[in-house]
C-alpha cells in the first residue's frame, strides 16, 4: 500500500470512526462494517496502528477503537501489585494514575503512551495507556523451581510476577472466547503446568473471556481446571477425540 492509498484509507475509517452512530469496535467488526475483504484485512490493521500512532484513536481496554479524546504523553510505567500503577512523565510534576482496568496490558517499567482525562477527578490526574511503545524488562531475576516434567521461574518482583500471568492469562481467554463462539463446548478444561498456578492464571483467564466473548456465548461454556494428572488428561482427551472421528466414519 503506498502512501497515498493509505492517506485515503485512513480518512475513510478516521470519519467512520467519528460518525454520531458509530459504537466503539474491534477491528474484525470494523472489517464487516466496511465490507474489508479477508485478503485486505492486514492493510486495515496499518491503517488503524497508524491512527493509533497520530493519536487520532484510541484503543480501550477490550480492544475496541474509539476516537481520541485527552492529552497524550510518554513516560514510563510503574505498576504496583494491587494492579494499578503511576506513568512518570520526564518534565512533569507528578505522575499520572492509570486504574487497574486502564492499564492495556502494560508491565511494569514499559514506556507507554498514555492519554490523560481531562477532568481531574481525584488528587492526582488520571489517564489510560493506549500503547505500549517498548517493554522495559528484557530480563527476569528470580528462583527456579523444578518439578517432575517441567521447570520455571519465580520473579523476585512479585508484582512482574502477576503481570506476566495477567499478559498470558490475557491472550488464553481471547483466545478461548473466539474457540467458544464457533465450536459452543458446554466446558474448557485447563490442565498442565500453567493451570497449576491457580487462580494467578484463572481470573485473568476467565476476565478476558468475559471481555470478549460474544453476548449470546456468556455463561454457557465453564472454565474448569483439571484434577486429572497431566498424562492422563492428554491421553483420555487424545483417546475421546479419536472415538469421535471412529463414530464419524
Amino acid at each position: 500500500m503506498d502512501r497515498e492509498a493509505l492517506e485515503k484509507r485512513k480518512k475513510i475509517v478516521y470519519e467512520f470512526i467519528c460518525d454520531d452512530l458509530y459504537v466503539p469496535m474491534k477491528a474484525k467488526e470494523i472489517a464487516m462494517i466496511l465490507q474489508v475483504s479477508k485478503e485486505q484485512r492486514e492493510e486495515l490493521h496499518v491503517v488503524l496502528d497508524a491512527l493509533l500512532e497520530e493519536g487520532k484513536v484510541e484503543l480501550t481496554q477490550k480492544g475496541k477503537y474509539v476516537k481520541a479524546s485527552g492529552r497524550f504523553l510518554t513516560g514510563v510505567y510503574t505498576g504496583n501489585s494491587r494492579g494499578f500503577g503511576f506513568v512518570t512523565v520526564e518534565g512533569e510534576e507528578e505522575d499520572i494514575y492509570i486504574p487497574e482496568e486502564n492499564t492495556n496490558g502494560a508491565m511494569h517499567m514499559d514506556t507507554v503512551s498514555v492519554a490523560v482525562n481531562p477532568q481531574k477527578t481525584g488528587k492526582r490526574r488520571e489517564g489510560r495507556i493506549i500503547k505500549i511503545i517498548s517493554r522495559g524488562l528484557h530480563q527476569i531475576v528470580g528462583t527456579y523451581q523444578s518439578s517432575k516434567n517441567f521447570g520455571f521461574v519465580v520473579p523476585d518482583n512479585q508484582k512482574l510476577a502477576q503481570d506476566i500471568f495477567d499478559f498470558t492469562g490475557t491472550i488464553l481467554g481471547e483466545a478461548i472466547a473466539d474457540f467458544i463462539a464457533f465450536s459452543s463446548p458446554e466446558a474448557i478444561i485447563l490442565f498442565g503446568g500453567l493451570a497449576k498456578s491457580g487462580d494467578y492464571i484463572f481470573k485473568p483467564i476467565q476476565k478476558a473471556i468475559d471481555d470478549n466473548i460474544l453476548m449470546i456465548y456468556k455463561g454457557k461454556a465453564k472454565l474448569m481446571m483439571s484434577e486429572l494428572k497431566d498424562s492422563d488428561a492428554a491421553v483420555l482427551g487424545a483417546s475421546a477425540l479419536g472415538w469421535e472421528l471412529r463414530d464419524i466414519k
